[in-house]
């Protein structure tokens, strides 16, 4: 009994020595931390530009693929956001370059302070002929 009694009076004395956990440095070092995490979370929320605007679903005809980062659907032209899933008719993801044109597609967009901008593309099974 006597051992356990003087452990405890060794880890009390140790931590009277290192200083209160509850110290005024230790509040500060918890409110630097939470506004680290508060603005890194601002950060990324705002680094979307789209994070506010709803997304459109519409259908078309895409018939061709920019290299400026643009695609033409149905004769009017949308930017492609660099992040874009598309999926094939088989509904496999595939980089949109391998889409084969023309083809029938679904798409959701959004708009941004420079145009409208695609977010998904999938394209239907349905030839572009065939309604």
């Amino acid at each position: 009994m006597g051992i356990l009694l003087e452990e405890y009076k060794k880890v009390r004395d140790n931590r009277e020595k290192k200083g209160n956990p509850n110290s005024k440095s230790a509040l500060i070092g918890y409110i630097m931390a939470l506004f680290i995490i508060l603005f890194v979370t601002i950060f990324l929320n705002s680094s979307s530009v789209y994070a506010d605007s709803p997304t459109v679903k519409a259908e078309g005809i895409l018939t061709s693929i920019e290299e400026d980062g643009t695609v033409i659907i149905d004769k009017k032209g949308y930017k492609v956001d660099r992040s874009v899933l598309v999926v094939n008719a088989k509904g496999r993801p595939i980089p949109l370059k391998k889409l084969h044109l023309p083809a029938k597609v679904m798409f959701e967009y959004r708009y941004a302070h420079d145009g409208f901008v695609i977010v998904y593309i999938e394209q239907l099974r349905t030839k572009p002929g065939i309604k």
